[in-house]
């Protein structure tokens, strides 16, 4: 019979400790849901691969024309293109940065 109640205890025991770990997990899934809220407000049409934001602009022409993101990458100005050639996929020599026009 003691063995039993003391069996009792440990599992009561583990329960509460289990509610509370439960408990900050919860906080902790409501803080990260926070700032991934945050995150994405405010990077507003961009989307982050790797480590690079792309704007959602850019992210439509690559899956339009299944090309990576280099190939929309003003490298003389470390900008995103913001015109295509209008001979594009073609020619690239017309696209333009911001900077470029």
């Amino acid at each position: 019979m003691k063995a039993t109640a003391q069996s009792d205890d440990d599992i009561k025991g583990q329960l509460i400790k289990s509610l509370q770990q439960n408990k900050i997990l919860q906080q902790k899934i409501v803080e990260l849901q926070t700032q991934l809220h945050t995150e994405k407000h405010r990077q507003g049409d961009f989307v982050v691969i790797g480590n690079k934001p792309i704007p959602i602009r850019i992210v439509r022409w690559m899956d339009e024309w299944n090309m990576p993101w280099e190939v929309f990458w003003c490298y003389e100005h470390s900008e995103w293109v913001e015109e295509l050639d209008s001979l594009f996929p073609y020619h690239m020599e017309s696209s333009k940065c911001p900077t470029c026009k």
